[in-house]
């Protein structure tokens, strides 16, 4: 425009693939525009003259809960500055599992009928827990399907076989802890 003046648009944020955000940026005017960037939640990108309308890729941050801020800044020739931000809550960070056992690890165990127990302090998420399930057995690559309360898993190990842990923690943004 003859004035000096502009306008911004920031699109709707899409997750692309759990680790990076994509969103549409646009600016009016660019005829009178000196320079425009994009800051993606970490750091600010200056954006190429080319185009009005440009998509944008960053990598997204681990957070828990916590609000990503997105901003697009831009100044004319003539100094007239503007910028707009679109505020989002992120959750992409899984459960904090940390589960300790009984027995030691990696060592044969000669009693009759040892019993392996695991437990695990409360699993905490900003976001808040799902669910937790957990189970004892013989393969190294099981997905628990058995609800626990109680932040505990024992089992008897009554025949001679390596025997597996498994804990799933899930929040309720779907993040899993496995």
């Amino acid at each position: 425009s003859v004035d000096g003046t502009f306008n911004l648009s920031l699109g709707q944020p899409q997750l692309v693939g759990g680790r990076f955000i994509s969103t549409t940026v646009a600016i009016g005017g660019l005829n009178e525009i000196r320079d425009w960037r994009y800051f993606d939640g970490r750091r600010w990108h200056k954006l190429p003259l080319v185009s009005t309308r440009q998509t944008i890729s960053a990598p997204l941050p681990l957070l828990d809960g916590q609000p990503l801020t997105l901003r697009l800044a831009a100044r004319t020739i003539y100094g007239i500055t503007d910028q707009i931000s679109l505020t989002l809550p992120v959750d992409n960070q899984p459960p904090l599992l940390l589960p300790t056992a009984n027995l030691p690890a990696r060592t044969l165990q000669t009693d009759l009928s040892p019993t392996l127990v695991v437990t695990w302090p409360e699993v905490t998420d900003r976001a808040g827990v799902a669910g937790v399930w957990a189970t004892i057995d013989t393969r190294p690559d099981t997905v628990p399907t058995t609800p626990i309360a109680n932040n505990r898993v024992q089992r008897v190990l009554d025949t001679p076989a390596a025997y597996y842990a498994h804990i799933l923690a899930v929040d309720s943004a779907g993040n899993r802890a496995l």
